[in-house]
């Protein structure tokens, strides 16, 4: 599995999502800030969940102080979505 290390999940398939929490952290201490935009349905329409995150998107560059980029990471579906 791409960008998951293999060699932690010996027995099955890796749970991708016990990371998440590690690589929040992580992330903070390497200065980001973190939001988790989690679906009521992830089983909506495509489009649907699309407009949400362009206007989540939308809402952080208005919030935001300073012109840095935003990184987007998406797990499972979220990952088509970004």
């Amino acid at each position: 599995m791409q960008g998951i290390d293999e060699r932690k999940f010996p027995q099955g398939e890796p749970d991708v999502f016990a990371e998440i929490p590690i690589a929040f952290e992580e992330a903070r201490q390497d200065g980001y800030d973190v939001i988790y935009l989690d679906f009521e349905d992830g089983t909506d329409y495509i489009e649907k969940n699309v407009l949400l995150i362009q206007d989540c998107i939308r809402q952080i560059n208005e919030l935001k102080v300073g012109n840095a980029s935003n990184v987007v990471i998406g797990v499972s579906i979220g990952g088509v979505y970004s």
